[in-house]
């Protein structure tokens, strides 16, 4: 059933989909990635409340299994629900403390609360686990930016450009960095640089 419906979704059939992924789950209720398999697709077709109800039984179920509590952050987060989605990516890393997408989406849902601090800590983790980290380089300047911190910020833009150079976010945030430290000719090339690849990019601009 689990292997038909995610065929039919596939092939553009959400109804007949569903119908066979609801019937997965119900001859395995609460078993979390049957549930997962269902959730997904709930939420493709806009179902986002039911999506995040299968998921909620699959953690009454399973409280010590990690996907579901990942699925859900990532559902509340596309629906602008960003503190009950820290919440669930607290959960899932509970379970899986070393798990880096999962700490790298804690930070960025932390950096939208407004808490700088929090999710410097958590890009910070991120990089120690992985340097070579493009996102966690870059989001780690993002942090230090908003701290009041430039001189600490700029050597993870120019990290993360070495890795990724077309990443015109980690150039704009890098022409912040020296705007603030007061090189306002090097804040200037790197803006008109992000537009010479973005040229809609309205903030750089």
């Amino acid at each position: 059933y689990t292997e038909e419906g995610i065929r039919l979704m596939a092939q553009g059939d959400p109804k007949r989909g569903l119908a066979y992924l609801t019937r997965a789950v119900s001859l395995q209720p609460g078993h979390p990635l049957t549930c997962c398999n269902l959730a997904r697709a709930q939420a493709d077709v806009g179902q986002i409340d039911e999506a995040l109800q299968t998921l909620a039984a699959a953690v009454q179920a399973a409280p010590d299994e990690y996907e579901p509590y990942d699925l859900a952050a990532m559902l509340l987060a596309r629906v602008g629900q960003i503190e009950a989605a820290a919440e669930q990516w607290r959960n899932a890393l509970r379970l899986r403390p070393d798990h880096l997408p999962a700490i790298n989406n804690l930070g960025s849902a932390l950096l939208m609360l407004s808490d700088p601090a929090g999710a410097l800590s958590q890009f910070e983790r991120a990089c120690q686990m992985d340097p070579r980290n493009v996102l966690a380089l870059y989001s780690r300047g993002v942090a230090l930016n908003a701290l009041g911190r430039p001189a600490e910020a700029q050597p993870g833009f120019e990290a993360a450009l070495a890795l990724r150079p077309e990443m015109v976010e980690a150039r704009f945030g890098l022409g912040q960095a020296r705007e603030r430290l007061g090189d306002h000719a090097a804040a200037a090339a790197a803006y008109q640089m992000v537009l010479q690849q973005r040229p809609d990019f309205v903030a750089a601009r």
